[in-house]
């Protein structure tokens, strides 16, 4: 079971679209007994960092480790990043 909170736009289904949903529906599961508010916000709130993944942010994050000009990460990128790093990624995260 998920939701999709209705002010949050539906994004362009990216390569990560399957994973993040097959992932979500499974912490969705964890989340049975708990109060539905609560099971909603949490639902909503991975939907919404997904749909927004901090393009800029992480554009910015990788420019200055790369010493190179800041661009905006495409939505691939910061879906990749956030939700499915990779070992060069975790830079990023320390930094």
């Amino acid at each position: 079971m998920s939701s999709t909170p209705q002010d949050v736009p539906k994004a362009p289904p990216t390569k990560w679209t399957p994973a993040f949903e097959a992932v979500l529906s499974q912490i969705v599961v964890d989340y049975e007994g708990q109060d539905a508010a609560i099971r909603e916000a949490m639902s909503g709130g991975m939907r919404k960092l997904f749909e927004r993944p901090y393009q800029e942010e992480l554009g910015h994050l990788r420019a200055v480790r790369r010493r190179e000009e800041p661009m905006i990460a495409s939505a691939e990128d910061a879906q990749r990043i956030i939700f499915f790093p990779q070992l060069p990624d975790m830079q990023i995260y320390v930094d």
